[in-house]
């Protein structure tokens, strides 16, 4: 497999700053919202309602997340946000990510949201186990105690951190994700010839 290296990058690829990366997640924040927004309410309501519709949700938000990069990503060569902001996601040889390369790109993302999803059943359980004593407490003291029953605290707010650091510590740019997919983030993603 051929890497991607700083050298065989033509001049008029120029890789896409820390800055545009950044602006082309807060694009996709707000694109994704209105499925989180859901995620969020059932949470607010779960005291009430019992834990069944913010995991739920939480499935059915995590199953459209990441299922939005991958195929926005084989599709188009980003997410709208990337679109947006005029960025495009590019394999070794300069062109759009297939589908395999898509769906590893978001290895680390679908980790992530796996344990989310594990840690909200554990909730989950542990509502259904203590329910009569949790609907009691106030909503700041029922969710510290569901906190309590996480198996692995979130990690997406590390793996960011992380990124950022692979951005800014590496010639190409790359995050732990790039890297998996042999892939790089420019800003213009015009064909030419890489020696």
């Amino acid at each position: 497999m051929m890497n991607i290296e700083k050298a065989n990058i033509p001049d008029d690829l120029e890789l896409a700053s820390l800055g545009k990366r950044i602006k082309a997640h807060l694009v996709d924040f707000i694109v994704m919202l209105p499925f989180l927004s859901l995620v969020i309410y059932a949470m607010l309501k779960s005291q009430s309602l019992g834990l069944k519709y913010y995991f739920m949700l939480t499935i059915f938000y995590s199953v459209i997340f990441i299922g939005y990069r991958i195929f926005f990503t084989f599709k188009y060569g980003g997410t709208l946000g990337k679109l947006a902001v005029k960025i495009k996601i590019i394999g070794k040889n300069q062109d759009s990510l297939n589908i395999r390369d898509s769906f590893l790109r978001e290895i680390p993302h679908i980790f992530i949201y796996v344990i989310f999803i594990i840690n909200v059943y554990l909730m989950f359980s542990y509502y259904n186990d203590n329910s009569e004593t949790l609907i009691a407490y106030d909503f700041s003291s029922y969710f510290k105690e569901l906190e309590k029953q996480e198996l692995i605290p979130n990690l997406s707010t590390y793996y960011y951190i992380l990124s950022i650091l692979f951005i800014l510590f590496n010639k190409m740019k790359k995050t732990p994700h790039d890297f998996l997919a042999n892939s790089i983030v420019t800003l213009n993603a015009k064909k030419s010839n890489v020696a």
